[in-house]
């Protein structure tokens, strides 16, 4: 089943779920775990996201961030998670992938569910464990909310404008939500790639159409364009085959060359038409190449977004 394009939204916010593979978890100790929060600061500089609440739990990973423009998140994943990789498979001596396929990252309407999304994140630990409160967990963004810190602050000021209300306002909300609660955000979570009103999915949806036809008329474009180019080749060489061939047999003739002139003659076009055939197909090659290098890149990006 070909892979559906991934839906890029400038500035937009996204829930990003990264899974490990079958053998091995993506955290062995805390040190792990460490080094993923590092790289995340790390990133977040680089790129200028806003954070609102991750979990690194042994099997996935949940992100909840925002990305700045000119971003995409694709560019943000994909730096975190081959970094990550190289870290962990040269301290653990391993090969190849660590993630289980792509990441999933889902569009999420940020005035309807970020505050709700922060919460199911940070009670994601706490699923099928009653004896473990979400404070307990060390390693998710839960503690940067009772602390108020980080990008942390910014939902914190939708429960109050009092700075010393809005942890505790935080807490009750976050102790409030009930099993049909999160059963009804988890099926939202893994059942789309838009989280949000209905207005706002079919919002996202038919800009996500007008944007793929444009890419699709501009694809045809560059390959009717590559047509043109492959004929014009073609044409060119098959018209110094032909020149050469003339120069050659004048340049015989004004030699004088006696007894075997037709044989020469042959025997030389052929090595020119060789030689020419061989050119050419390098070059038409290269060319090819060269266009179906910058067509997959184009390809990539769009299915990555």
């Amino acid at each position: 089943m070909a892979r559906l394009p991934r839906i890029h939204v400038e500035e937009g916010l996204y829930l990003v779920t990264t899974r490990g593979g079958q053998v091995d978890p993506l955290f062995r100790g805390d040190s792990d775990r460490d080094a993923y929060v590092d790289l995340l600061a790390k990133y977040k500089d680089r790129y200028g996201f806003k954070l609102f609440s991750y979990v690194l739990m042994p099997s996935f990973i949940h992100l909840l961030l925002e990305l700045m423009a000119e971003t995409t998140i694709s560019e943000v994943m994909h730096a975190m998670n081959s970094t990550y990789t190289k870290y962990y498979n040269s301290r653990y001596k391993k090969s190849g992938h660590l993630f289980k396929g792509r990441f999933k990252a889902a569009v999420v309407e940020k005035d309807t569910y970020l505050t709700d999304l922060t919460r199911y994140i940070h009670l994601v630990p706490c699923a099928g464990n009653s004896g473990l409160k979400p404070e307990d967990y060390k390693w998710s963004s839960y503690s940067h909310y009772l602390s108020a810190k980080g990008d942390a602050k910014e939902v914190l000021e939708k429960f109050s404008v009092i700075p010393g209300e809005q942890a505790r306002l935080y807490k009750r909300f976050v102790d409030s939500a009930g099993d049909s609660d999160l059963k009804a955000m988890d099926k939202k979570v893994q059942k789309s790639g838009i989280i949000g009103s209905a207005e706002f999915i079919e919002k996202i949806r038919n800009e996500f159409e007008k944007e793929n036809k444009t890419e699709k008329l501009t694809e045809k474009r560059l390959v009717l364009r590559s047509r043109f180019q492959k004929v014009f080749v073609v044409t060119g060489a098959a018209v110094i085959i032909a020149l050469s061939a003339i120069t050659y047999y004048y340049y015989a003739a004004s030699r004088k060359v006696e007894g075997k002139v037709e044989d020469m003659f042959q025997e030389r076009e052929e090595e020119l038409k060789k030689d020419l055939e061989t050119k050419y197909r390098a070059d038409l090659v290269s060319y090819y190449r060269a266009t179906t290098k910058r067509l997959d890149r184009e390809r990539k990006r769009r299915e990555n977004e």
